[in-house]
């Protein structure tokens, strides 16, 4: 029965770990997505505004800007910069490769400051929201255990010496396996 409230423990461990592993690890949002960070498609000036409103964006995500880095950049902007395509003195990524930290919640303005880029369409702003609270750890009951009937001994067999060996042997319950399986769910086995 140790075993199996052992396994349940680890299971419980591993579930906590993958519903934690957004928070901690985030997600990479490609922006524009297939099209990645270049001129709209068509004529389209909304069209990294309805991609953005498509995506949750939250603390501990990233923005990722993919682009040609002779041809576009990416500038952080205002709120009013970003409205009227303005440059700014704001952040200017230039790799073709920019990965932003999204690292608090609220509104982050983005144009690529090029001439005339942003006017025809190039800038998003992007909504983060804070990150959702962590449950609390799942909590079990260990199943309530009613006493064993007692048992009756065998008819007495008789008691055989171990075969001679010339190598000492290590008793089953004492086995690697059995000990590095007891460390990983803190299950503890007595021989």
């Amino acid at each position: 029965m140790a075993q199996g409230r052992g396994n349940a423990v680890g299971v419980l461990f591993v579930a906590s770990l993958l519903a934690f592993a957004h928070t901690v690890v985030g997600v990479d949002h490609v922006i524009g997505g297939t099209n990645k960070w270049d001129y709209p498609p068509g004529t389209d000036t909304n069209y990294y505004a309805t991609w953005s409103a498509k995506h949750n964006f939250v603390v501990g995500d990233s923005a990722v800007f993919n682009y040609v880095a002779t041809q576009h950049n990416v500038q952080v902007v205002t709120a009013n910069e970003y409205r009227s395509c303005a440059q700014s003195n704001g952040q200017t990524y230039m790799t073709g490769k920019d990965s932003i930290p999204l690292t608090t919640a609220g509104k982050y303005y983005f144009i690529c400051s090029v001439i005339s880029h942003c006017e025809m369409g190039m800038k998003i702003m992007i909504d983060v929201k804070a990150a959702a609270a962590a449950p609390p750890p799942a909590t079990t009951t260990p199943p309530t255990m009613s006493p064993l009937p007692p048992t009756e001994a065998p008819a007495a067999a008789p008691v055989l010496p171990p075969p001679p060996s010339t190598a000492t042997s290590v008793p089953a319950c004492l086995s690697l396996v059995a000990v590095m399986a007891a460390s990983a769910f803190g299950v503890l086995f007595l021989c």
